[in-house]
């Protein structure tokens, strides 16, 4: 069973796909994360092993990065996204 479901991380909500076993009862189970590569979105390749992983018994979340364009409909974002983008760009690519 796939949901679609939004959670906070660092200020911004960020959009993904959890996804459960069929026979999934509330019980524990073990869970992976599974994110795409940088150019994907969740439903693409992140989405395709989340999947399988929950075919296997496992509880699956596949999600969009933070970096992902869909994130930045909402106008109140663009600001922290760009906070956050140049600082990163700062601490990771200056020579």
């Amino acid at each position: 069973m796939k949901t679609n479901v939004t959670f906070l991380s660092n200020g911004l909500e960020l959009a993904g796909q959890l996804y459960l076993p069929d026979d999934y009862t509330g019980a524990g189970r073990p869970a992976v994360v599974v994110s795409h590569p940088f150019g994907g979105v969740g439903e693409q390749t992140a989405g395709l092993y989340a999947e399988r992983l929950a075919g296997e018994g496992f509880v699956a979340l596949a999600f969009d990065g933070a970096t992902h364009i869909d994130l930045y409909d909402k106008e109140e974002y663009v600001p922290t996204a760009l906070t956050k983008l140049t600082s990163f760009f700062g601490e990771h690519l200056t020579g």
